[in-house]
């Protein structure tokens, strides 16, 4: 944890930071004064949409991966909108059309890249994996997000690519409000960083981390 980093000093980071922010606001202006007709159907449109919904709309809509449980199917809008409590404002929408523009397509990227690599050096996960995706077209016409369960190596096989060659080795959130976790007393305001790269390669954890094991 590490509550005085943002205190200190980082020219790049803040002159990135700017640019970024100055980017986005543009984009927003310009959207707004464009007529609808025109304006681009993309992730950002979509929040800006939500902005000026009538219904109540938040961040909360925006977790496509309860909307789509099969369990609950009715989920979506209106039950989303009970729990909000208040709009998407200005500093969401930034914060999220950050994160898509520096993560939308390079993690993608650098996890094919990876998995490919690590395919070729390892044939004969890949025999297994073209296997497993030959029976799937046998009995679906297609992958989406319900069918794409019956492949459970490919999600081994990814699973074990991420662990070797995470897109990010590191990740910091900041804590909202005081808390506990594990005992250990968490203030407002705290940036927790959490190594992934280490972890995930501790042989403490993963025996012969070096190692491609899809079935670990």
């Amino acid at each position: 944890m590490v509550p005085i980093i943002r205190c200190l000093p980082n020219k790049n980071r803040d002159q990135i930071n700017r640019f970024f922010r100055k980017t986005i606001r543009e984009m927003i202006a310009l959207r707004d004064q464009q007529p609808a007709n025109e304006r681009r159907r993309d992730f950002l449109q979509l929040m800006l949409d939500a902005r000026d919904a009538a219904a109540l709309i938040s961040v909360d809509h925006f977790d496509i991966v309860n909307q789509a449980d099969l369990s609950a199917p009715h989920r979506g809008i209106e039950e989303t909108t009970k729990k909000s409590t208040k709009r998407l404002d200005e500093d969401e929408i930034l914060g999220q059309a950050f994160i898509f523009l520096i993560a939308g397509y390079e993690t993608t990227c650098s996890l094919l890249s990876f998995t490919t690599y690590l395919l070729a050096t390892h044939p004969q996960c890949q025999e297994k994996l073209l296997k497993e995706v030959d029976e799937f077209s046998e009995l679906h016409d297609g992958a989406d997000y319900n069918t794409v369960h019956d492949l459970p190596y490919m999600d081994m096989v990814i699973s074990e690519s991420l662990r070797m060659y995470p897109p990010a080795f590191r990740f910091a959130r900041e804590a909202g409000r005081d808390c506990v976790v594990l005992g250990c007393k968490i203030q407002a305001g705290t940036v927790v960083e959490i190594p992934i790269g280490c972890i995930q390669n501790d042989p403490r954890y993963w025996p012969e981390p070096e190692k491609f094991r899809p079935e670990r």
